[in-house]
């Protein structure tokens, strides 16, 4: 039984992140969107993002900066279309 019960915790889990996914997709840049992969899942910093992207620091950390409200700002919307 718990088992099942981890099983399905991760199904949820994998579907809750393909939905946020989905959602940081359709809303940010394309920009935007590497730059919070590489940052927050690929645990680069603000440096070696800008190796990457060939950004200066001071653009990638804006973009994280604008990447992240939006991020924040949408998410918490729809958390709460959801609860309504």
């Amino acid at each position: 039984m718990a088992d099942e019960d981890e099983l399905e915790a991760e199904a949820l889990a994998r579907s809750d992140a393909q939905r946020t996914m989905a959602r940081l997709r359709e809303l940010l840049s394309q920009a935007e969107l590497e730059v919070l992969l590489l940052f927050s899942v690929e645990r680069l910093s603000e440096g070696e993002i800008a190796q990457v992207v060939r950004r200066s620091e001071r653009a990638v950390h804006s973009i994280l900066l604008r990447a992240r409200e939006k991020a924040r700002e949408a998410l918490a919307a729809d958390a709460y279309r959801e609860q309504q």
